[in-house]
């Protein structure tokens, strides 16, 4: 019985268009969402005292350094955004909540949900392709792949 759904969200307009989807789930199942979003995926989180005044950090690879503040306010964006959705998603009858986790995107999710006993994961796929899909990774196909529990992918429409 699906009774708690996982919901990942990226903050894109084209990931929520799988919201009405996993909102008539809920109430068709009584089933709890979890919004998720994971940050961070290979940022080096520094503090302050690290950074001289006027300095600028060089990203190596795929890893950008951040201030402490500066995490700490990306976090707090994206717990309002999540917020906003939940609060839409109680007014409706749904129980909800936003959950925000630090950490690579396909693995985090995975962690996540296992970890909270998670009966589905709805995930967006943003229909990548070729060299897109092998630069930027598919998250869903990670998902898809690796986590072993039943998953909803969706393919928005384009924006």
């Amino acid at each position: 019985m699906i009774k708690n759904i996982i919901v990942c969200l990226d903050g894109s307009t084209m990931a929520e268009q799988i919201l009405p989807f996993v909102k008539d789930q809920a109430k068709g199942l009584g089933a709890k969402l979890t919004l998720l979003q994971v940050i961070g995926g290979t940022t080096q989180v520094l503090s302050t005292a690290s950074l001289e005044a006027g300095m600028m950090v060089s990203p190596t690879g795929a890893d950008i350094a951040l201030s402490l503040e500066q995490m700490n306010a990306i976090k707090d964006d994206v717990q309002h955004y999540l917020d906003g959705h939940v609060e839409e998603l109680k007014r409706d009858g749904i129980e909800a909540e936003g959950v925000i986790v630090n950490g690579k995107a396909g693995p985090a999710i995975i962690d996540y949900s296992v970890a909270n006993n998670a009966d589905m994961i709805a995930i967006v796929t943003h229909g990548r392709s070729g060299i897109g899909k092998a630069v930027y990774g598919s998250v869903a196909d990670y998902v898809l792949k690796n986590s072993g529990i039943p998953t909803l992918v969706f393919k928005p429409k384009d924006n």
